[in-house]
């Protein structure tokens, strides 16, 4: 049916693991509806499995293979609604910025995207990840960068650029110091 088609799609939008919390958000359906969609789903289909953290893909590619099937502009709708709430019920916990980040960077919201993402590579930096601070910098500025040649560069400003820029260098010259 489309509703667990629906339901499977958001999940593969958030992650291999993903949380009732969010498809709960992103579908309106209650706790208790999606608990049994899932367990159907789970025990018919056999996509999706348990465990103590919640729900996870049973092997990699499934999520792949959804994912891919999904139009370009609903694919990015969806990391809009995982990017929304995982930005409402994480915003105290700056750990989960890097997924807030992804998912922004997904939705092609590239300036919402940056500050999380610049505040993952500080979060990592702080727990001396250095290597997944700099990972966090690189792909925002790969991403960044990706944007401005798909739209016009002369439409970007500079100085923002050149401060954005400037904010990544310097956070990989402190990650490399310490």
């Amino acid at each position: 049916p489309q509703d667990e088609r629906d339901l499977v799609d958001l999940a593969a939008a958030e992650g291999e693991r993903f949380a009732t919390d969010t498809l709960a958000a992103g579908t309106g359906v209650s706790r208790m509806q999606l608990l049994k969609r899932l367990r159907g789903i789970e025990q018919t289909h056999q996509l999706i499995t348990t465990d103590e953290g919640g729900y996870r893909f049973a092997h990699g590619l499934i999520r792949e293979v959804l994912l891919h099937a999904i139009p370009v502009e609903l694919r990015r709708e969806y990391h809009g609604m995982v990017a929304a709430h995982l930005k409402e019920a994480f915003r105290d916990r700056p750990s989960e910025s890097g997924k807030v980040g992804y998912h922004l960077l997904e939705r092609h919201r590239f300036d919402d995207a940056l500050p999380s993402l610049t505040g993952a590579a500080g979060e990592a930096r702080r727990l001396f990840l250095n290597d997944r601070a700099l990972q966090y910098l690189a792909i925002s500025g790969v991403r960044h960068l990706e944007h401005l040649v798909e739209t016009d560069l002369r439409r970007f400003p500079r100085q923002r650029y050149m401060r954005f820029r400037g904010s990544v260098r310097r956070t990989v010259r402190l990650t490399i110091a310490r």
